[in-house]
């Protein structure tokens, strides 16, 4: 593997990093909520550890380069991820979230570790999660995919109804993959900024929907809902997949498309609601959990 091609690796996810996944204190649920099947647990990022040699020769697989890859340990307690991050340990990414979407897949959200205001240059490494396995999944043969979040961005928020009653979270709501309508020229002069191309997305609701209203980029490069995560009455998390495969990037246009998403508000969510918002590139792929080599 070249370090030119990890370094445009890790420029196609702007910056990137990671560290031992340590749990982050959870809050407690409201004494009356009946208990989800949902697994969810949170951490504090820290910087990932630089692979080994040996755990680098994990990414290659009949000559050709894998950007990530999943090892279930030996004993089946543990897996590591291996992945293609920033070299520089305050540019680099670290994992935030893990969460069981079903029997068969796992989502790790990732966040930046370093400072919004810094300059970082594109070196590369290969970086070493490691994670508990959740309870109660047969680990060898999942899926795990991989969301990027960005707490440089201000969450959006907005207020819902009180909840009349109380349900099990956290939860999720899956969706089809539909590509959203277009914005209005209404819709998309509610966004701030000057900057054709970096205007950040903002949120409209009323009593029964919310409208995330953001920048995206023409079909088939385009950014789609997968999932609706409640994480607790006053947090919610919606997850995008990119359409784009290996080869669509000549067919797009780098013009932005203003986009208007809309969703039911949740069961469960009542007064102030944050809204954050994780993306899923198709560079970085998923991961499929194998046993240990030896």
């Amino acid at each position: 593997m070249t370090t030119a091609l990890a370094a445009g690796l890790a420029a196609a996810l702007l910056l990137a990093g990671c560290a031992p996944a340590e749990p982050r204190a959870e809050s407690s649920p409201p004494p009356d909520a009946p208990a989800s099947d949902v697994y969810v647990e949170e951490f504090e990022p820290a910087v990932a550890r630089t692979a080994t040699g040996d755990e680098w020769q994990l990414l290659m697989q009949s000559e050709s380069y894998r950007t990530t890859a999943a090892i279930l340990s030996e004993d089946g307690a543990t897996f590591r991820v291996l992945r293609d991050d920033n070299g520089e340990d305050t540019c680099s990414q670290a994992p935030v979230r893990l969460m069981v979407l079903d029997a068969d897949t796992i989502l790790i959200t990732y966040d930046y570790v370093g400072d919004p205001g810094q300059i970082c240059t594109l070196t590369a490494t290969t970086r070493v999660d490691e994670f508990q396995v959740p309870p109660g999944v047969a680990p060898e043969g999942m899926e795990v995919r991989f969301a990027t979040g960005n707490s440089f961005e201000q969450p959006l928020t907005f207020d819902a109804p009180s909840a009349s009653t109380p349900v099990p979270l956290p939860s999720v709501t899956p969706f089809d993959g539909v590509v959203a309508p277009v914005a209005s020229a209404a819709q998309s002069a509610l966004m701030p900024g000057t900057d054709p191309t970096q205007r950040p997305p903002v949120l409209v609701a009323d009593d029964d929907t919310f409208t995330i209203i953001r920048q995206d980029r023409a079909e088939p490069c385009t950014f789609v809902p997968s999932e609706l995560i409640v994480l607790s009455p006053s947090e919610i998390s919606i997850h995008y997949r990119s359409l784009e495969s290996d080869g669509d990037g000549a067919s797009c246009s780098i013009d932005p498309v203003d986009r208007a998403d809309v969703f039911d508000i949740p069961a469960g969510v009542s007064g102030p609601v944050s809204v954050t918002i994780t993306r899923e590139h198709w560079i970085f792929g998923a991961a499929i959990i194998e046993p240990a080599t030896t």
